[in-house]
Formats: C-alpha cells, sequence, structure tokens
C-alpha cells in the first residue's frame, strides 16, 4: 500500500505520466540496405530511428541513417562530400535530427531539418564538436573540446543558432562528459573529475543556473543516460564496492534500482511516461535489456537472433512516448545489428 501510495503521489507530482500498458510487443531487425554494424541511436514519438551503420561495399565510410516508421530507410552522408562519418545521436517528433560528422580529424555538429536540409556548427573556439540531443524547440545540447588546456565544455544552441556554454575545467570538475535537454531547456549530464577517475553530475536549469551534485550512492562514477520532458533524469552509477545500479529522480533526489537477480543494471532511456528502458548483465556477463514501467514492474526481452556470449546480447538505447524501443543486438558472429521492439 506504501508503494501504491507513493507512485500516486509521484503522479499527482508531475513526475510520472499514467498510460494504458502495451499487451503484447514484437521485434524487428534491421540494417539499411547494403550496411552492416548498425547502431541505431534514438527513435521519436512517430517512430522513426536514427542511428550509424558500415557499407559493406563501402571504403570505409560511416553513413548515418533514417528509418520511418514504415521500414524505409534514407542514408545520411554529412554536409560535405569528404565527410568519413555521419553520426546521427538524436532526432526531435518534428522530424529535426541532430549529431556529428567528421573531415578528416575534425568533427562538427550538425542539424538537419525535417526536408533534408543540412546545417553545420561548432561553438566558438571549438576543434570538436559533439551533440547529445535536440529537443521540441529545437535546442541543441552536447559537449566540445577547444583547443586550451582545459577539459570538454557544454554548450546549448537555440534553434537561432545562438550557443550558451556551461562547465569546463574549474566548473563540472575537468569537463562536462555528455549533456541532454529536455523540452523545458533544463540540461542534466555527467562531469568528470581527476582526468575521469570521478563522475558526479549537474542540472542546469533553464535559466542558466548549474548546479553539480556528488553520487548520492557513494562509489565512484554516476552517469546521466537520459532526461525526460518532465525533467526526470535516468542513469546509472556504481557503488562503493564497484556494482553498477541503476537510478531515476531528479534535483530533489535520485532512487536507486536494480534488474533483479542481475550481475549489474544499466539504464540508458527514459520516456515522458517514466517508464525506462536499458539492459542488464548476467552472471555469464551476456546483456539482455529491459523495461521497468512507472511502478517499478520490470519486463526482460532478448532479441530472439542475440548471441549469448561473453559481451554479446541485446543492449537497448532509446524509447519513445509510446513504449517503442531501438538499440542493438550482436548475432551470435558477433556482428551487430539493429532492432525495434514495438
Amino acid at each position: 500500500m506504501h508503494h501504491a501510495l507513493k507512485i500516486a503521489r509521484l503522479i499527482a507530482a508531475g513526475l510520472l505520466l499514467a498510460i494504458p500498458a502495451v499487451a503484447s510487443c514484437q521485434i524487428i531487425n534491421f540494417d539499411p540496405p547494403g550496411g552492416t554494424e548498425t547502431q541505431p541511436a534514438a527513435i521519436n514519438a512517430s517512430g522513426t530511428i536514427v542511428g550509424r551503420y558500415q557499407e559493406i561495399d563501402g571504403d570505409g565510410v560511416q553513413p548515418g541513417f533514417i528509418r520511418d516508421a514504415g521500414g524505409n530507410f534514407t542514408a545520411l552522408y554529412g554536409p560535405v562530400p569528404d565527410t568519413t562519418q555521419t553520426v546521427p545521436v538524436s532526432i526531435n517528433d518534428a522530424g529535426e535530427i541532430t549529431g556529428w560528422y567528421s573531415v578528416g580529424t575534425n568533427v562538427h555538429g550538425f542539424l538537419q531539418d525535417a526536408e533534408g536540409n543540412y546545417t553545420s556548427f561548432d561553438p566558438p573556439g571549438s576543434i570538436a564538436t559533439t551533440p547529445f540531443s535536440i529537443n521540441s524547440a529545437g535546442e541543441i545540447s552536447g559537449n566540445y573540446s577547444t583547443s586550451g588546456a582545459g577539459g570538454d565544455v557544454g554548450f546549448l544552441r537555440d534553434s537561432t543558432g545562438d550557443f550558451a556554454t556551461f562547465g569546463g575545467s574549474g566548473s563540472c570538475g575537468d569537463a562536462v562528459i555528455n549533456a541532454f535537454v529536455s523540452a523545458s531547456g533544463e540540461v542534466a549530464g555527467t562531469c568528470s573529475f581527476h582526468g575521469g577517475r570521478t563522475y558526479t553530475f549537474f542540472i542546469r536549469t533553464a535559466s542558466g543556473v548549474l548546479t553539480e551534485y556528488g553520487n548520492p550512492f557513494g562509489g565512484s562514477v554516476i552517469y546521466v543516460q537520459s532526461i525526460n520532458d518532465r525533467d526526470v533524469l535516468a542513469g546509472f552509477y556504481t557503488d562503493a564496492a564497484g556494482v553498477t545500479h541503476g537510478f531515476w529522480g531528479n534535483a530533489s533526489g535520485l532512487h536507486s534500482f536494480d534488474y533483479p537477480g542481475a550481475a549489474s543494471t544499466a539504464p540508458t532511456a527514459i520516456n515522458l511516461t517514466g517508464t525506462i528502458t536499458g539492459l542488464y548483465y548476467d552472471a555469464n556477463s551476456a546483456s539482455h535489456g529491459f523495461v521497468r514501467d512507472q511502478a517499478g514492474t520490470f519486463t526482460s526481452f532478448d532479441d530472439p537472433n542475440a548471441g549469448m556470449k561473453v559481451s554479446q546480447g541485446t543492449r537497448p538505447v532509446a524509447i519513445n512516448l509510446f513504449g517503442q524501443i531501438t538499440g542493438q543486438f550482436d548475432g551470435p558472429n558477433g556482428v551487430t545489428h539493429g532492432f525495434l521492439r514495438k
């Protein structure tokens, strides 16, 4: 009864949103035509998936892809002819895509609008730009490197192309490792300390106030993986014994969880309803997908074609409003493919 009342209070407070449960699920495997080593990154409410892959008969060029809800693919090759890698990382419900592309050793951010038009961007002083997410307002969050002695700096690019920067050496430890933006413009991410030996997390409000937080669970690592449009975070942390656990919460407090019986638990995404997806490892170091609903109930799943050797398995990366999940799995031969669970 106490647990049910707690969930009801969270729903009333706006941290969780109740929707009907999905009765059954289907898993679809995919690779872009002529592609292999498929790595999905994000899925929007329409079921459109973006990610990257390797061309089987290519010359080392690694394109991005768009897979629409009907299963049709569009290859992404970056905004300039000599692009070697194109890596979409996030798509919003308007169909705007952000990510990064490389030309030689140079890395730049990009925005592709719903009509397929590219905009390349870099914060001032950047020598390598890495976006992480785009929200419904077209704001893009990420980090970038400079030629100075400091570590990576966080950025928020608004829909007009203006940048706000934050963190870096002296703020957020040595570097901003990642940064995810919600619909409200709140940004959450991870700070590195001592050259990456310790990680904490930060929340930057829409008004620009950045607050750093330690690991309330103990241990040296806490890593934000996602923020939903109700400003609820999900991620993982290590405890004092080095065991990895999941968490969710906000600036008011974080809550720990584990997939039952797992050797370690690593959430990767949280949707608007508070449903979390991610992976857990069994005693044989194979990975499995999980879904944790807003009531704390777990569902485990595996792609039926996934290998189950050490370091193989199923790895969800993103979940949309309707509970559709995308990610990747390793076949028994070690080759990586994409999947959609719906």
